[in-house]
């Protein structure tokens, strides 16, 4: 037998017995799927229940998870459909910004009131906007990256005042940012990874609401896009997105399963955990140190998941 043909199968035989890593994935479960199959959408968590709005397509459907009952319900529709739209949950209320219409970024922005499972509109924002985050710093709402009517240009953050319903624009990120994920940590604006004409980053900034200033931050693992974070146990969250520049053996896009996470103790970013599926324009929670992963899609431009939700705990 050749001498290279016997090593191969000698380090085929080693990788059967000593396998790659599965980075914990026995640690998610499945819980109650969505009642509507749906990508591309935001989520925001309000008294430990997950509020989803919109879809891929330009639904206006409006949903609401209950993690202490597993129980969906369908609330009142949103006033007009959308997809890869912004939302946030401030005092009591939902709100959500944006999002495209047949491709076309909105200025809307509307309010819901889980009372009165009503829906109020709010003064537009100043651009249309679409594939961006909305966050939550004090009283102000910030709208972070996304696409705006000049594709080339990087957008203007947008702070919105709930008491005065009034719009602020802001210093834009250094590059454009469309499709990225968005948290909020110590007071600070995340914004992370994310594209601009199908180029993914690993690049992450950060925005000072009180010197009004942007500062470059440690950068992820993977570049991903299509993805979505959140902060729990003081610790940053990203999973799942889409790789449409370098993909393997000319697969493309690639959509992503892994969970990376950053801690401000190691200021690194860790890859810890893979999905049970890969997934993108996939929304996720955190509620009660448990991550949530929302529908999205195994494919771009699809919905193909089934609105399947996993929970993983670390």
């Amino acid at each position: 037998m050749p001498k290279i043909r016997f090593l191969f199968i000698i380090a085929l035989s080693v990788l059967t017995y000593f396998p790659r890593p599965s980075y914990g994935q026995e640690d998610w479960k499945e819980v109650r799927s969505m009642l509507t199959a749906r990508s591309e959408m935001p989520a925001a968590v309000l008294d430990d229940k997950i509020y989803v709005p919109g879809g891929f397509g330009g639904l206006d459907t409006f949903e609401v998870y209950d993690t202490a009952t597993d129980i969906w319900e369908t609330l009142a529709p949103m006033p007009a459909g959308r997809d890869h739209l912004m939302a946030t949950a401030y005092d009591g209320k939902i709100y959500v910004f944006g999002g495209f219409v047949r491709w076309q970024p909105q200025s809307t922005a509307f309010v819901y009131d889980p009372t009165a499972n009503e829906w109020t509109a709010l003064t537009d924002m100043p651009e249309n906007r679409a594939a961006g985050v909305a966050v939550v710093v004090d009283d102000f709402i910030y709208v972070v990256g996304g696409v705006s009517d000049d594709e080339s240009v990087a957008p203007p953050l947008l702070r919105y005042d709930p008491a005065q319903d009034e719009w602020t624009t802001l210093a834009p990120t250094s590059v454009v940012r469309d499709h990225l994920a968005a948290v909020v940590l110590e007071g600070q604006i995340w914004a992370i990874g994310g594209r601009s004409t199908g180029v993914e980053y690993h690049s992450v900034e950060i925005y000072d609401p009180e010197t009004e200033t942007w500062e470059t931050g440690p950068s992820l693992n993977v570049a991903r896009a299509g993805f979505n974070a959140t902060v729990m146990d003081g610790k940053i969250y990203a999973a799942g997105g889409e790789v449409f520049a370098v993909c393997p053996n000319d697969d493309c896009p690639q959509t992503l399963d892994t969970v990376e996470v950053y801690d401000p103790e190691t200021e690194l970013w860790e890859i810890i955990t893979q999905m049970p599926v890969p997934l993108h324009g996939v929304p996720i929670a955190s509620v009660d140190n448990a991550l949530y992963v929302l529908g999205g899609s195994k494919e771009a431009g699809a919905i193909l998941n089934d609105g399947r939700v996993f929970v993983y705990r670390p």
